[in-house]
């Protein structure tokens, strides 16, 4: 019996190291297999790491190809691409795609060409070039400028492409902030019509401050124009709101036959305007049509205050000419009123 006893008690832990060896539902028998189930969860553990770190720079190169919050759209320039607008630009600062583009600190050379709406937004931003215009808008739909903090655009340009800001579509300025404009030939210019709500504008230019072949609008803002041609010429000038300081070598503003959209006139019905002319055969209002003056303060300092080649209409406002105030708008080849010259003064 006892020999019997002792082979069963044998038989059973040698059971129980069978269980052990094979990995067994119970007692230590799990130990062997601790040290595969570690490297499985750090193999599960580095793929989750990994796929978030793959997952975190596909952003990074998709918002750098929108144009994100790292301001490098153009190289280094500074400038940037609303990131919901769905804008394309190039390192070229070419805007081939609508949308709203920020332009902030040193920027080349910008160009738009798309068929659809952009906005430009200058905010603190210099942009200059020399070999053509700071902001050529080559083609696009409803183009925007909008101005925040100060900003300066420098252009060196030829006579094919006139302007600092040289536009053949209309175009709109506006906001709170200011720009500064240097040019060698015009400022800011639109081969079709420019409307400018606010903002404030300081342009040294060596021809015109600012030219629309078709109209020049002006609803607000403040003007600095220190000029060695027209100061505002367009074949529509109107002006309806604005401080406006004009210096010019030529005519102060200018309503000339550009396009055949407006007929030719200079139409003024508020703002507070200064013009302050150089000697010689220089206008400091001239238009090849009519000229309207319905509101506003005009102070002007010239040898020829006004000329014009249809009808003169002073229905409104204040002018001064050369320090006194008057009630007509005069004409420079009939010494006081031209046909249909002046009205009541109000």
């Amino acid at each position: 019996m006892e020999n019997e006893e002792l082979n069963k008690k044998e038989n059973i832990n040698n059971n129980v190291e069978e269980l052990g060896a094979t990995g067994g539902a119970s007692g230590d028998g799990l130990k062997p297999r601790q040290p595969q189930n570690r490297q499985t969860l750090l193999a599960v553990l580095i793929g989750v790491v990994a796929g978030v770190v793959l997952i975190a720079c596909m952003i990074l190169v998709l918002g750098g190809f929108k144009g994100g919050e790292s301001g490098d759209g153009s190289q280094g320039s500074g400038s940037s691409a609303d990131s919901g607008s769905n804008g394309s630009q190039t390192a070229s600062n070419t805007i081939t795609e609508a949308g709203t583009y920020e332009f902030t600190g040193e920027n080349e050379c910008v160009t738009v060409k798309t068929s659809g709406d952009v906005k430009l937004v200058l905010s603190d931003a210099t942009i200059t070039c020399e070999t053509g215009p700071a902001i050529y808008i080559e083609e696009a739909g409803n183009v925007e400028i909008e101005l925040k903090g100060n900003n300066k655009i420098s252009a060196t340009t030829t006579d094919d492409y006139k302007g600092a800001i040289y536009a053949k579509v209309d175009f709109t300025l506006s906001g709170d902030g200011s720009l500064a404009v240097t040019s060698n030939l015009v400022g800011i210019m639109s081969t079709t019509n420019i409307t400018i709500n606010g903002g404030k504008y300081v342009l040294k230019c060596d021809d015109n401050g600012i030219r629309a072949n078709g109209k020049a609008e002006i609803n607000g803002g403040e003007f600095d124009i220190d000029t060695g041609g027209e100061g505002i010429e367009a074949t529509y000038v109107l002006i309806n709101d604005g401080t406006i300081s004009i210096e010019a070598d030529d005519d102060g503003i200018n309503g000339s036959d550009k396009s055949d959209a407006y007929d030719i006139k200079v139409e003024i019905n508020g703002g507070n305007i200064t013009i302050v002319m150089a000697d010689g055969d220089t206008d400091a209002i001239d238009s090849n049509g009519d000229i309207i003056i319905a509101g506003g303060t005009l102070n002007i300092t010239a040898h020829s205050p006004f000329d014009y080649d249809g009808t003169a209409s002073y229905t409104g406002g204040t002018l001064i000419v050369n320090g006194e105030t008057v009630d007509r708008i005069s004409n420079q080849f009939e010494g006081e009123m031209g046909p249909g010259g002046g009205g009541p003064r109000m």
